[in-house]
């Protein structure tokens, strides 16, 4: 429309210097659409100015092929002029015959029409031939100059070939008027299967429309369905990587859980050792007890002998009787209260680097850095993945889910929220705090 408009004002400021240029464009614009309606009225409009109404008849008619409506006063008016230029009567006639195939209420058309019948007819009213004249009257369906005619006696033309006396005028007027009515009658038929054809064409002009778009929908999916494979090609090697990630994970988990049962063995006979060292020392205590009682009870009865021991008498042999020696009583075992553990004060070296292993059993987003509040990582790590750094602890992580973060430090792992936290902050956790 906008060229249509700047066309328009050019046009109208100086036609002389851009109506080659207008009409170049307008052209231009009708072959890459030709269903420009306005494009194709203005251009008409511009031949006809310029005196080239025969053009203007050709692009009119085939834009009356698909818009009867936008192209009909157009047409019209370019038949009309096309008939006044017209020198030959018959042209005249052929030209006005289309007008009123396209509007049968065409007065201008039909006034033309009449005058051309009514000066056939009073050429050969004048001449004397009545029938020719009655012809072309009733053609231009003048009523009164019909009349005239059939009450007038019949003049014959000398120059005519002379009808038998038995011909009779009326029979002949009613011959004519019958054969009109079957012309007039095979014009209707002519004009409804004009329009039946029109009304077909559009239909066919519809159905051509909607295949078009038929075609540029199946155009549109298969981009889609291209698109789709490629998204699914795509999707279908992130699945390939998924696998080999879930792979390499429970190969890592594997090994994991491995170190894990040895660790707890380790522990369970550790703790079995310990159990086992605190009986050695509770059987030890109770014999080194035991010990000590006997040993009492044997210098306690040495002690009673050598006080029971007589001077030098000579006195007969006394008899000896048979010594007694009390049982010893039995006393409670006394243990030994538990000597004190030495404390032994390790020194350790300083830890200069320690690697972090977080495992992602969920996906969640992360946030860790060292004792120097340096930034080893930020991001979000998804389902079967293995985040390994190293830097000094302590480790200050912020955990975004919290139940699906596993922390691998110091040969033990276990899960993030069973680290401290810090004050105030529930999801930083402290990761080999001493």
């Amino acid at each position: 429309m906008d060229i249509l408009n700047n066309i328009k004002y050019f046009y109208s400021k100086n036609k002389t210097v851009v109506f080659n240029k207008a009409i170049t464009s307008l052209r231009q614009e009708i072959a890459s659409n030709p269903h420009n309606i306005n494009a194709t009225q203005l251009l008409a409009d511009m031949l006809l100015e310029q005196g080239e109404a025969a053009e203007a008849r050709e692009i009119l008619e085939k834009l009356y092929q698909f818009q009867p409506q936008a192209a009909q006063s157009h047409l019209i008016k370019t038949l009309l002029i096309l008939a006044k230029q017209a020198d030959n009567e018959n042209e005249q006639i052929t030209l006005y015959q289309q007008i009123f195939k396209l509007d049968t209420k065409q007065q201008e058309a039909i006034n033309a029409w009449q005058k051309i019948w009514q000066r056939r007819g009073d050429d050969a009213r004048k001449a004397g031939d009545l029938e020719t004249a009655l012809a072309h009257y009733r053609t231009a369906h003048f009523e009164e100059s019909v009349k005239k005619v059939v009450k007038k006696p019949v003049r014959r033309n000398p120059k005519a070939v002379k009808a038998p006396a038995s011909v009779d005028l009326k029979k002949v007027v009613e011959k004519k008027e019958q054969l009109l009515q079957e012309r007039d009658q095979e014009i209707e038929t002519l004009q409804q299967q004009l329009t039946a054809k029109i009304k077909q064409e559009e239909i066919l002009n519809q159905r051509l429309e909607n295949e078009k778009n038929a075609l540029a929908t199946v155009d549109k999916y298969q981009q889609e369905v291209s698109g789709l494979k490629h998204e699914l090609i795509i999707k279908e090697q992130t699945l390939m990587n998924l696998r080999e990630t879930l792979k390499n994970y429970g190969k890592r988990e594997k090994e994991l859980t491995r170190f894990i049962n040895d660790k707890q063995n380790e522990t369970i006979a550790a703790k079995n050792e310990s159990k086992n060292n605190n009986v050695l020392i509770i059987l030890g205590t109770i014999i080194i007890t035991i010990i000590i009682i006997f040993m009492g009870i044997i210098s306690w009865q040495f002690s009673i002998n050598n006080h029971n021991i007589p001077t030098p008498v000579v006195v007969p042999e006394p008899v000896k009787t048979p010594v007694v020696v009390p049982e010893p009583v039995k006393t409670p075992a006394i243990i030994p209260p538990p000597k004190e553990p030495v404390k032994i004060t390790v020194v350790k070296p300083p830890i200069v680097s320690q690697t972090l292993c977080v495992h992602f059993k969920k996906r969640s987003w992360i946030r860790i850095s060292d004792d120097n509040n340096k930034k080893l990582y930020e991001g979000i790590r998804n389902p079967g993945e293995i985040l390994t750094l190293e830097g000094k602890p302590p480790f200050n992580m912020n955990v975004g889910n919290v139940n699906g973060v596993y922390v691998e430090y110091d040969c033990d792992i276990n899960k993030v929220s069973a680290f401290p936290t810090r004050e105030g902050k529930k999801n930083m956790f402290i990761i080999g705090a001493e």
